[in-house]
């Protein structure tokens, strides 16, 4: 397995990785199917995370296949500059393996290079894996949306996350 920062040469195989992710998982935002019909706006988010400085994305790879996504947004105003917005996804088939940490660990360090502050996440609160994971990275839950998504005929609450950063000494907001 090996984790890797995206290239734009990637944002079509990323998209492909997340439709399937999307309709493996009830985990994630889109019902199956839904993602599908959104192809061409995936397209223009990824394509726009991979150019946009202030963002990153990871692929997890099982040697030419991506396996695993990390989406790390940040944002152009510079009040929120020291923050960013995570997405993260893997296989069903590679889950248990470490792969979630591995992405994580990158994720770190480009924050760390970047003088980041806060990483900022939702998870569906039942998803027990995935908020365990987040704590054992060092992301403690702020809050819960109450009744936020609706999956089948159920309403789920979701977990506000996050993970505070100490900044460096004399550290700014990153640069435009």
């Amino acid at each position: 397995m090996q984790v890797r920062k995206a290239t734009i040469e990637d944002r079509d195989a990323l998209v492909d990785l997340f439709i399937t992710l999307n309709q493996e998982s009830s985990f994630l935002a889109f019902e199956p199917g839904e993602c599908e019909r959104q192809r061409k706006n995936l397209q223009a988010m990824m394509e726009g995370n991979l150019r946009q400085e202030q963002s990153l994305v990871l692929i997890a790879e099982d040697g030419e296949s991506p396996v695993g996504i990390l989406i790390a947004t940040g944002s152009l105003m510079r009040r929120r500059r020291l923050s960013v917005h995570l997405i993260i996804g893997i296989l069903a088939a590679q889950t248990g393996k470490g792969l979630g940490k591995d992405l994580m660990k990158e994720l770190f360090e480009w924050a760390e290079v970047r003088g980041l502050h806060r990483l900022e996440l939702t998870v569906m609160s039942h998803n027990d894996r995935a908020v365990a994971l987040y704590k054992k990275c060092g992301f403690e839950i702020e809050g819960t949306k109450r009744h936020s998504l609706r999956v089948g005929e159920e309403f789920v609450d979701e977990y506000y996350m996050s993970k505070l950063i100490p900044l460096r000494e004399g550290a700014s907001a990153p640069s435009p």
